[in-house]
């Protein structure tokens, strides 16, 4: 994201959300700063980032099943925010 200037994209004249997500992981942004002190629960893609990967691994590998791609998720997401 180098290079790109840190600014909202949301207008300033909408309401309040009551939750916003953001793809960018890692760090917070203008747009989650924004939601933030607008009063919206913030969520960024980490998850999502996990939760794909999981997913290809089974698509390419074999089935985790739920209980194992929960068990997982925690340690990948931690090693994701590292």
């Amino acid at each position: 994201m180098k290079g790109f200037p840190d600014r909202s994209p949301a207008p300033k004249h909408l309401p309040s959300p009551q939750a916003a997500v953001d793809l960018v992981y890692g760090r917070r942004t203008a747009f989650q700063r924004d939601a933030a002190a607008r009063g919206a629960r913030v969520e960024d893609g980490a998850m999502m980032l996990v939760y794909q990967a999981l997913r290809a691994w089974e698509f390419w590998d074999r089935p985790l099943g739920a209980r194992r791609r929960a068990a997982l998720a925690g340690p990948l997401l931690k090693e994701v925010l590292k």
